[in-house]
């Protein structure tokens, strides 16, 4: 998921997508992908939100960051099926 993550990010700073005021993207995860990126314990990877320097202003849902994008984690993201469980997510700039 990491991976995919940051190729997420790449793309939107490639094509230019506008930052959120805060300056960062957003990422919309499912549980079980929210799961599997707390539970990646490589250094600099993934920031998780006790790390925070201004905890006062996480976003409702929000599990931590990854390369400038705030993720946050929904129940409401339906998977669907292929040969196997397919776990979309979304990444967003500002507009």
């Amino acid at each position: 998921m990491y991976a995919n993550a940051v190729k997420a990010v790449n793309k939107l700073r490639n094509g230019s997508a506008p930052k959120f005021s805060d300056g960062n993207y957003r990422g919309i995860l499912t549980v079980s992908q929210a799961y599997d990126l707390k539970a990646n314990t490589s250094t600099g990877q993934f920031t998780d939100i006790s790390k925070y320097a201004n905890p006062d202003r996480i976003l409702n849902g929000e599990i931590g960051m990854i390369d400038g994008a705030r993720l946050i984690e929904s129940a409401n993201v339906d998977t669907f099926s292929s040969t196997v469980t397919v776990h979309p997510a979304l990444f967003a700039g500002a507009n």
